[in-house]
């Protein structure tokens, strides 16, 4: 299945509207951060939408086998080029690449901090929110196995989360990563979807 759509369960956590992200996610301005200078950088984008169903979503990606870190699970995004404009085109970019939604479409909402990645990327991360109605999602095959929507009060559930281990380079890693039906997101997308729930439960 190229695309898997993740139903949302009970409402344990709540629906989420757009105007609830909008309160909490805001563009900041990270560049004095000039300790990451030896980094590629790179940009990802959590795309927000409506589903069929009317339930706020996003769309994460497992990665091929023909890329790094196959069959990993992200959200769509990649290096930046000296073509784009800045580093939130560079994620509006690489999705419309990746998964088929064009740039236009898209509202970028903020920003989260950057972090870095096993590979040598500092990895900018952006929010966005397209209000088109039946979005058609087209696969960069050659990239990306199958695209998962899920809904975003799924990621909030505790039933969905889980403290996952793995060897990272020179040591056990421990986080609170997500289960996504047969899947785990850890690493650099579990730091970045914490980091979105923590600011989300902002009051």
């Amino acid at each position: 299945r190229s695309l898997v759509r993740i139903q949302d369960g009970p409402p344990t956590t709540g629906k989420f509207m757009i105007e609830d992200i909008r309160k909490n996610i805001k563009m900041n301005d990270f560049s004095n951060d000039d300790s990451q200078s030896d980094f590629i950088e790179a940009s990802i984008l959590i795309l927000l939408y409506e589903n069929q169903d009317g339930i706020l979503s996003t769309i994460l990606q497992k990665r091929s086998q023909n890329v790094h870190h196959p069959g990993e699970i992200g959200f769509p995004g990649g290096r930046y080029e000296e073509t784009d404009a800045d580093l939130a085109y560079t994620a509006m970019r690489e999705t419309e690449e990746e998964i088929g939604v064009a740039k236009e479409t898209i509202e970028i909402i903020g920003n989260l901090h950057p972090t870095t990645t096993r590979m040598g990327y500092l990895m900018h991360t952006y929010v966005g929110y397209s209000n088109e109605n039946d979005i058609e999602f087209t696969m960069l095959e050659d990239e990306v196995e199958r695209l998962i929507e899920i809904p975003i009060a799924h990621l909030f559930d505790p039933v969905n989360q889980a403290l996952i281990t793995w060897q990272g380079q020179s040591r056990l890693l421990t986080q609170l990563g997500f289960r996504v039906e047969d899947e785990l997101i850890f690493g650099a997308t579990a730091r970045v979807i914490n980091e979105f729930i923590n600011l989300v439960k902002e009051k």
